[in-house]
């Protein structure tokens, strides 16, 4: 190779962790894409990295430094996280061409950043959304693209792994781990109109179940899933048109499926299922993972970026959007905060039969003086919040979600309430004013009012609460 030919697109990479190692690398060595320079923090770790290429890569122990070399036209970037968007900017200002590893900025703001520096000067920047290259999901891009689904309606895509060691929170495990399945979903669909996030933590698990309704009409869930009895990856999506339907395995199977059946025949064999799988031999070994999973198809691919031969697939505007969404999927998590802890009655039987009866389904409102809430400081419940209640021990007992708030005069609780806690109208005014009578020692001290006594009268707040989940005493 001439050194003009190196000088326009001779190729260097920074970092040689983990990531680099393992895919980056040795994808770099299968595509036969040459390699000019390699950076790492230390001149010996380079040298050692470098010798994968050959004697002629040269080495470098800082950034800075092989972003000086005039050989190396574009750069390829695995950084930590937090280092990446400083390295991608020094790159850029450099006038290097950029492939940097996921996630490129850690919120949208800083990726639009990023994008907008890459456009001054002139230069493309591009994420390793490496999916948009597996041979799998190139052809359902295919498929959708050349109308063999007709008209798309829906999908649905499940992904899980441990990222337990690596991702301490949901924003990491979406942003090291699950969005490159957050990108597919817009290579496929388009930009998300509305987004809903139901989230389970629970200890080292945690799954987010994401509901997508796309601008083209298309909805969708997403499941994210880490836990650490996911050691072995596992990804699969469903894709539903009105013309026919596809199904992925991993990054290695494809099965489009179309029937040619006329509306209401059954009496023929007219459903056809292509399949597209990835040969296996003995002599595939790793690299076929390689291909497979996209690594090897990005390499090639940003190597005819900087010759000036394709645009950018994955472009930094695209890691903007991408990064919006992440940040949508996150603003629309329901977490609910931890429940409030509820006495329900004193500690005794009278209490036992109330988580009883809310347990059974038998009980599910409750009322108390309106005062009470005054008394206490505590306040009142709206529709939405959470209680745990508490037994005679004060132990958990059951979680319950209030549904219904009303506040008003005893005797004019409406029989819709009412009935949560007592059959009968009468009964639940009556037994309401016997216990409200059991407190008015300290509503009288409360109001400095000898005279209080409860009446029908009385102003009351009363619930209805669905039962979320009984509390298994531990043995």
């Amino acid at each position: 190779m001439s050194d003009s030919v190196r000088k326009s697109t001779g190729i260097g990479v920074i970092g040689a962790g983990f990531q680099s190692r393992v895919n980056v690398i040795p994808a770099l060595r299968l595509a036969e894409v040459p390699v000019v320079a390699l950076a790492t923090r230390s001149a010996a770790s380079a040298q050692r990295a470098a010798s994968l290429f050959g004697e002629r890569t040269a080495a470098y122990g800082s950034a800075d430094e092989l972003l000086t070399d005039a050989a190396v036209a574009g750069v390829i970037i695995v950084a930590q996280p937090d280092d990446q968007v400083q390295i991608v900017e020094d790159a850029v200002i450099a006038g290097k061409h950029v492939l940097v590893e996921k996630p490129l900025g850690l919120t949208a703001e800083q990726a639009r950043q990023v994008a907008r520096l890459a456009d001054q000067h002139g230069v493309s920047v591009s994420v390793a959304f490496m999916k948009r290259f597996a041979p799998v999901y190139r052809q359902l891009k295919a498929a959708i693209d050349d109308g063999t689904l007709g008209r798309l309606q829906s999908f649905t895509l499940a992904f899980a792994c441990d990222s337990s060691s690596f991702a301490a929170s949901p924003r990491e495990h979406l942003l090291y781990a699950a969005i490159h399945m957050i990108d597919l979903t817009r290579w496929l669909f388009g930009e998300a109109g509305s987004v809903v996030t139901a989230m389970n933590r629970d200890g080292q698990s945690l799954s987010l179940s994401v509901a997508i309704t796309f601008g083209s009409g298309v909805v969708g869930t997403l499941d994210l899933v880490s836990a650490p009895s996911r050691q072995s990856e596992v990804e699969a999506m469903t894709v539903c048109g009105d013309e026919g339907w596809a199904e992925t395995t991993g990054s290695r199977e494809l099965v489009i499926h179309r029937s040619a059946l006329s509306d209401g025949d059954f009496t023929s064999v007219g459903d056809v299922a292509t399949r597209f799988t990835a040969p296996e031999s003995t002599m595939s070994g790793g690299a076929a993972d390689l291909h497979h999973r996209g690594f090897v198809g990005e390499m090639r691919y940003f190597e005819a970026v900087v010759r000036g031969e394709r645009s950018p697939l994955s472009s930094a505007w695209d890691n903007v959007r991408t990064m919006e969404l992440c940040d949508l999927i996150l603003a629309s998590t329901q977490d609910s905060p931890e429940p409030t802890e509820w006495a329900l009655g004193s500690p005794g039987p009278v209490r036992e039969e109330f988580v009883r009866r809310i347990v059974e389904g038998s009980k599910s409102g409750s009322t108390t003086l309106s005062l009470a809430y005054r008394m206490s400081g505590e306040r009142m419940p709206a529709v939405g919040d959470r209680r745990m209640l508490i037994d005679s021990t004060g132990q958990p007992a059951a979680l319950v979600e209030y549904t219904h708030v009303h506040e008003g005069l005893l005797g004019e609780v409406p029989r819709s309430v009412s009935i949560h806690e007592n059959a009968e109208h009468a009964d639940f005014v009556r037994s309401h004013l016997e216990y409200f009578d059991t407190l008015a020692p300290d509503v009288r001290a409360f109001l400095g009012d000898d005279d209080w006594s409860p009446t029908s009268d009385s102003q009351v707040v009363s619930t209805v609460f669905r039962l979320i989940r009984a509390v298994v005493p531990s043995a």
